[in-house]
């Protein structure tokens, strides 16, 4: 390529090294366009920015290696998809949507987090994956603190709150229904202590 110019219908002969498209000044480079689509040639699918008029929107579009279609996937990895240091998205709000969501964790052993629904039963799932994501639940379910310790509160609302199985708490808890509860139990424990002095009289006075 030497110091040619970039053709309209692509170039040959460059080194990535030495031939790229910007500025050598630091001044910023600035691409103007109805869209803009990124292909790669080697089947990889095609990467479009875009936006509809006067909707103040940018998509980012991920198409099939033909543009006809969406790509499989859509991945934003370091160098060879390997993990990057840091991911970060700010926003005021972030909307997600998606049929279901998983959250893979790294270290080793990890487990997975899967958000999830099934059609029209207005449910939502957090369900929590075994390390080796076998589809299996993981042994365990944590909600904690900072590294396991105790935060100072958590606040469930809901107008009923179902448990199956075993439920083991460490700890207060405390509201209307389980102030009622604990005065219950308090009660029924005296009348038991009262009950026990009755037979323990009774007892004494048949020996």
């Amino acid at each position: 390529m030497a110091n040619g110019p970039w053709q309209l219908t692509g170039n040959a002969g460059t080194d990535p090294a030495s031939n790229f498209l910007g500025t050598t000044d630091g001044e910023p480079l600035s691409i103007k366009a109805g869209e803009i689509s990124l292909d790669l040639t080697n089947g990889g699918g095609q990467l479009h920015v875009t936006n509809n008029p006067g909707d103040n929107r940018i998509w980012m579009e991920a198409f099939n290696n033909a543009g006809n279609g969406s790509a499989t996937e859509l991945l934003l990895t370091g160098q060879n998809g390997q993990n990057v240091p840091e991911l970060s998205l700010l926003a005021d709000v972030l909307n997600v949507s998606s049929k279901q969501m998983f959250f893979s964790l790294q270290p080793a052993g990890g487990g997975g987090l899967r958000i999830g629904c099934n059609p029209n039963d207005n449910r939502v799932f957090l369900e929590a994956y075994d390390p080796n994501n076998t589809g299996n639940s993981a042994p365990e379910f944590l909600l904690t603190g900072a590294l396991g310790l105790n935060v100072p509160q958590m606040t469930f609302n809901a107008v009923n709150a179902t448990f199956s199985n075993n439920l083991e708490v460490s700890g207060n808890l405390s509201g209307p229904t389980i102030t009622q509860l604990a005065s219950a139990i308090a009660s029924l424990q005296s009348s038991i202590g009262q009950l026990q002095l009755e037979i323990d009289q009774l007892s004494a006075t048949v020996g």
